[in-house]
């Protein structure tokens, strides 16, 4: 029995001694340093996002006419969501084709809306900014 407990300890003191060394070395030191970096630049970025909320851009939605919702529906459907829609000179309202189309194939809506050409130049800036 002594012998066992002689054992436990052993076991006890070298993986204690191991953890002291593994947390000193430079393995864990590159892996903490590479962590330190990568919240920095997460930080950096929330700090830019809320940066760019306060920020006033005067992007509006373009009016071609007006228009109004009827409900027709043959089977007497109950559509409450219509009065509910925004109205802002922010939102674009657009069928359900052209969210789902966008839905599918987001990075070719984004540079068709937002007028972003897809050129190498561009392409290696936004694989650059994934990337990191």
């Amino acid at each position: 029995m002594l012998e066992f407990l002689l054992v436990i300890l052993l076991v006890y003191v070298a993986y204690k001694i191991y953890v002291n060394l593994y947390f000193k070395g430079e393995q864990f030191a590159a892996i903490k340093g590479s962590i330190s970096l990568h919240t920095k630049n997460c930080n950096d970025l929330n700090e830019h996002i809320e940066n760019l909320k306060s920020s006033y851009s005067d992007v509006g939605s373009f009016e071609y006419g007006k228009s109004q919702l009827s409900d027709d529906s043959l089977y007497n459907m109950k559509r409450r969501r219509w009065n509910e829609e925004e109205k802002s000179n922010r939102t674009h309202n657009c069928s359900s084709t052209v969210c789902k189309n966008a839905s599918g194939q987001p990075f070719k809506y984004l540079c068709k809306y937002f007028n972003i050409k897809t050129n190498e130049e561009t392409l290696s800036t936004f694989e650059e900014v994934l990337n990191n």
